[in-house]
């Protein structure tokens, strides 16, 4: 098969239009699902504080009738804190880059902030689950809010010799001696959970790791989890199965993994002091 002599094709000629779609994909992941359960509060200062308080554990109570009263001991609330934290995501652009027709989006600075909007919530979601403790900062250093790993004291489950922080913001859990997810690691925490007055309706992971839980045999009904992934295509109670350590989360590692559960109403994170220049 030949062409006849003198075709005139589509090598040959100039002036063909590009075929270049009006639209733009975005093919990377953007969900935040800590980020999008937690509560919101505005702090007013870099430093907010809020007080914790607990109820008496129950206990066997009868008086005979006519009795005088006697003065039940009281304790103080104790207070807590966290510091905010500033980020941002900057953007310039030239005016002549702003004027020329691009395709995809009909404004550029548009189309920039939306972009770097996403990937600064991604930013904040990184922030609540990395290992990192509280830095108060000054004029050289940049504060840093001490991070879900940081108030974990109770309701949780670390290899042998590993441990909890002590639930301050200050210092990070040691995950112990590594070893794999099983059901009775998960239910023994959230039992303790319940037992403790949480009311458990959210669990975070990996794919790697959801790929684990999808192959337990839980008692409890599926439609009672909600099973999100922290790297889908990186509430009151959350439940977060971190790659060992907590500071390098990859999700291509399936085992081993701490069991991480705390209570966000009791943390208030807070994320408010942000900056998009």
């Amino acid at each position: 098969m030949a062409q006849p002599t003198n075709l005139y094709d589509t090598f040959d000629t100039t002036g063909i239009r590009e075929d270049l779609t009006d639209v733009i994909y975005n093919i990377s992941p953007e969900d935040t699902p800590i980020l999008s359960a937690i509560p919101r509060t505005a702090a007013k200062g870099t430093k907010h504080e809020w007080q914790l308080d607990a109820l008496a554990a129950p206990a066997a109570n009868s008086v005979i009738e006519g009795d005088d009263a006697t003065i039940d001991a009281m304790v103080a609330t104790t207070r807590a804190f966290n510091f905010t934290q500033i980020q941002d995501k900057v953007i310039a652009l030239s005016g002549t880059q702003s004027s020329v027709d691009a395709a995809g989006r009909a404004d550029e600075m548009a189309y920039q902030i939306a972009k770097k909007s996403k990937e600064l919530k991604k930013d904040m979601e990184f922030a609540l689950i990395k290992g990192t403790v509280q830095e108060a900062g000054d004029a050289t250093d940049a504060r840093d809010l001490g991070s879900l790993p940081t108030w974990i004291k109770t309701n949780g489950d670390a290899g042998t010799n590993g441990s909890l922080s002590t639930g301050s913001g200050t210092d990070l859990p040691n995950s112990g001696t590594d070893r794999d997810l099983t059901e009775t690691i998960l239910k023994t925490v959230i039992q303790e959970v319940y037992t403790s007055g949480g009311d458990l309706d959210l669990l975070v992971v990996p794919p790697s790791v959801k790929l684990v839980l999808l192959k337990l045999s839980f008692a409890v009904a599926p439609s009672l989890w909600s099973i999100q992934c922290l790297h889908k295509p990186c509430c009151r109670l959350v439940v977060v199965l971190l790659p060992s350590p907590v500071t390098a989360i990859d999700p291509a590692v399936v085992t081993p993994v701490n069991v991480l559960i705390f209570s966000v109403d009791a943390i208030m994170l807070n994320l408010r002091d942000m900056h998009l220049l």
